[in-house]
C-alpha cells in the first residue's frame, strides 16, 4: 500500500509548471546562498564571477514560468467554459493566476540578492585599480576619496598640459604673424 501524500491544494492546482517553478527556484536559491557563503569568506572567487550571469538568466524566467502557467490555466478555464457554460470563470481565473504569484514571490527576492552579490563583485574588480594607481599594496583601503593625493596629481598635470597647450598655440601664433 502506497503512503498518502497530502499536498498544498496550490501545487496540485498550478500542475507541472508550479513543480517546475519550485524546483529552479530552489535550484537558484542554493546558488545564490553558496555564492554569498563563498563571497564571505573570500573563497572560490571565480566560481562567483563564472554564475552571476547564468544566476540572472534563471533567476529572470521565474516570472516567466509563471505567465507560461497562467496562460495554461486560462485555456483549461476557457475550454472548460466552452463545454460547460454554467461554469464560473472566476475561480479558473483565480487558479490561474496563482503561478504568475510564485513566478513572482521567488523571482523579486532572489533578484536583489543577485543585485548586491553584482555589486560587491564591481566593488571588488574596482578596488585594485585604484589602489594600484596610489601606490598602495592594501586592499583595505579601497576606492580614494575626493582630495586625495591621486586627485592633486590629476588635478596638477591636467593644469600644465593645458598651460604647455596655451604656450604653444601662443609661440605658433607668433611665427605665422612673422
Amino acid at each position: 500500500m502506497l503512503p498518502e501524500f497530502n499536498l498544498a491544494p496550490e501545487l496540485v492546482t498550478g500542475g507541472v509548471v508550479m513543480w517546475t517553478i519550485m524546483l529552479l527556484a530552489l535550484v537558484c536559491y542554493g546558488l545564490l546562498f553558496e555564492a554569498i557563503y563563498c563571497r564571505y569568506h573570500q573563497i572560490n572567487s571565480q566560481w562567483v564571477t563564472s554564475w552571476l550571469t547564468p544566476l540572472q538568466v534563471l533567476i529572470s524566467s521565474l516570472p516567466l514560468l509563471g505567465l507560461l502557467g497562467t496562460i495554461i490555466g486560462l485555456l483549461d478555464t476557457f475550454s472548460a467554459l466552452g463545454h460547460n457554460p454554467g461554469v464560473s470563470i472566476s475561480d479558473g481565473i483565480g487558479k490561474a493566476m496563482l503561478t504568475t504569484q510564485a513566478g513572482l514571490l521567488m523571482s523579486i527576492p532572489a533578484m536583489v540578492i543577485l543585485w548586491k552579490l553584482q555589486e560587491q563583485e564591481q566593488e571588488l574588480t574596482l578596488a585594485p585599480t585604484f589602489e594600484s594607481a596610489q601606490g598602495c599594496g592594501s586592499v583595505s583601503q579601497g576606492i580614494p576619496e575626493q582630495g586625495s593625493e591621486l586627485d592633486d596629481f590629476v588635478n596638477h598635470n591636467s593644469s600644465q598640459t593645458t598651460k604647455q597647450s596655451r604656450d604653444t598655440k601662443r609661440h605658433a601664433g607668433s611665427k605665422n604673424a612673422a
